[in-house]
């Protein structure tokens, strides 16, 4: 890696960086990659020492209606038995949670009609009365119902932009929204006084390096709390189903970029889909936040954003045992 993009990166500054260095860097490897990891983890504890955070994801219903080509949870997929948790469901596995520890709440599901404003409401009193914080991933909602779920102690609410592209944001979605709503509906988020969460995936069908580069750009544009990539894979249940996953390196040099040139209090989660080892390779590479998922092992198997092998349920003493092994230190409030 020449002096002039390792000046780059330590300054972190996003004009700086032009799109010759970041395609140098989105692909690199070997030692450039080294570099490009320390400079992240460098920046990550300025920021947050060695601290790894620790949240609970209850995936609460895989009903969706939409239609978008790169999910395998799309509306049209009629061979996935489709599932929505019950209040009691939902509050056993935040008690569970709770006894080992958790305190942040991650809930996501598609986006669908089936989850009633009353259950979740219900379900965010239950959790908010507990003292702990709640994070939700739950797609577009009416306005008077976010600011009652704001109101009611949610405080963080992500909604992925997915593609900086319009024109891809249109393909991938399958024609339904545009680029320029999701984005108005995360400032929306933000007026309502939600710390907001967003993020892209890397590699899906028909995307360019120039359209990372722009992701990247947005995402510090956007100056969100938490900032997330996942990497798109393949699977048999979606339109994109002959196309080929994509790469872990590059989705794991962004996270390292989003690091770097993101505000420096950012959330960077890791990521299952990236698979278990490379999950736990990130938190050396800007990631630091760890999702333990909390979802009945009965419904968590048809929550199929991610493939069978990435899907893989560890317990914390897992994941506490491999953050000290790599001298981080477990945190459950953030």
């Amino acid at each position: 890696m020449n002096n002039e993009t390792l000046n780059t990166l330590k300054e972190g500054k996003i004009n700086q960086l032009s799109y010759n260095q970041f395609c140098q860097l989105i692909n690199c490897t070997g030692d450039d990659q080294k570099d490009l990891f320390t400079i992240a983890n460098e920046k990550k504890e300025n920021g947050y020492g060695n601290k790894v955070f620790v949240r609970g994801v209850i995936e609460i219903s895989n009903a969706c209606l939409n239609k978008c080509n790169y999910c395998s949870m799309n509306v049209e997929n009629t061979e996935l038995k489709r599932y929505t948790l019950t209040l009691e469901e939902i509050q056993k596995s935040v008690d569970e949670g709770i006894k080992n520890g958790i305190r942040v709440f991650h809930l996501s599901s598609g986006e669908n009609c089936e989850f009633s404003d009353g259950l979740l409401l219900d379900m965010v009193e239950y959790i908010y009365e507990k003292g702990c914080k709640i994070i939700l991933v739950i797609g577009k909602r009416k306005y008077s119902l976010l600011k009652k779920l704001y109101e009611k102690g949610v405080s963080v609410f992500i909604s992925k932009f997915e593609t900086s592209n319009p024109w891809l944001y249109s393909e991938y979605n399958n024609k339904n929204g545009s680029h320029d709503l999701r984005v108005e509906y995360l400032r929306k988020l933000r007026e309502i006084g939600y710390k907001i969460g967003t993020g892209n995936i890397v590699g899906l069908p028909f995307q360019r390096d120039s359209t990372l580069y722009e992701d990247l750009k947005l995402l510090c544009k956007l100056h969100s709390e938490q900032a997330s990539t996942s990497r798109f894979i393949s699977n048999p249940y979606s339109k994109y189903s002959k196309y080929e996953s994509g790469s872990i390196t590059k989705t794991k040099n962004f996270i390292a970029l989003m690091r770097i040139f993101m505000d420096e209090n950012t959330i960077i989660p890791t990521n299952s889909s990236i698979g278990l080892e490379d999950k736990f390779d990130v938190l050396l590479a800007g990631a630091n936040l760890l999702s333990i998922n909390l979802t009945p092992k009965d419904k968590c198997k048809n929550y199929i954003i991610y493939n069978d092998e990435t899907r893989i349920q560890q317990n914390l003493d897992y994941y506490i045992q491999r953050v000290r092994e790599m001298q981080l230190d477990i945190e459950y409030e953030f």
